[in-house]
């Protein structure tokens, strides 16, 4: 299929398939670490698993618009939008209970205070992002206006990696921590990658087979951190 020009960026639909290897790949390193740092059937399980899915689902919408416009030409407008409203609450909840159960410490703050605290921190920013969200598609072109959360999803994603570094690293897990270090490092270089005037095919694939590497050091690493708690199994 002839590849689809959208602004600058050229799509294909490989690429667009390929785009959702990282996406899966993430989620489920998400939810993994959501059910190792929550107690079965508590309250903090049921809001870290919401911040783990809107994450995936932030990905999804943006993989799932990439494919339709590459076999389609049709353009799902807004669709791809919902990346950052998704991804900055879903980091904003996984950030925040990371932080406050303290999950490099040697005995976890107790999940009944940790989830108050979560929601104390998280529930105004979220409330915030949805005011945000809805005041931009009332005043301005949405795809335009979306990049202010932008902030929010680096702030946050980086909080929420920080966090399993040290994790692994008073877990002593030299290899989860190498792994987490390699995420990160990966993270910020595709980042700039992305900033990038020319998006050619080959850079996009250059991108695309990074960010598979990166989610599956990240799925890696969080496999191994969850499983003494039962995460992998449970």
């Amino acid at each position: 299929m002839t590849p689809l020009l959208v602004g600058e960026i050229v799509y294909t639909v490989p690429l667009a398939m390929v785009d959702f290897v990282p996406v899966i790949l993430a989620g489920t390193a998400w939810f993994v670490v959501a059910r190792a740092i929550s107690p079965a059937g508590s309250r903090l399980r049921a809001v870290t698993i919401v911040g783990a899915m809107l994450i995936a689902l932030g990905g999804l919408c943006k993989a799932g618009w990439k494919l339709v416009i590459a076999s389609s030409a049709t353009d799902l407008t807004g669709v791809d939008d919902l990346l950052f409203p998704f991804l900055a609450t879903g980091f904003t909840i996984l950030a925040a209970t990371l932080v406050a159960r303290k999950v490099w410490e040697p005995i976890w703050v107790d999940s009944d205070i940790a989830v108050r605290r979560v929601e104390r921190v998280a529930l105004p920013v979220v409330v915030t992002i949805a005011v945000g969200v809805r005041v931009m598609m009332a005043s301005s072109p949405f795809e335009d206006a979306v990049g202010i959360l932008l902030p929010i999803v680096v702030v946050t994603s980086l909080v929420t990696i920080a966090a399993l570094i040290r994790w692994a690293r008073a877990s002593q897990d030299t290899t989860s921590f190498v792994a987490l270090l390699a995420h990160l490092i990966l993270t910020l270089g595709l980042g700039y990658l992305g900033t990038l005037d020319e998006q050619t095919i080959a850079l996009q694939w250059i991108e695309e087979l990074s960010n598979v590497a990166n989610q599956g050091a990240l799925l890696f690493a969080a496999l191994r951190l969850a499983a003494p708690y039962g995460a992998v199994s449970a």
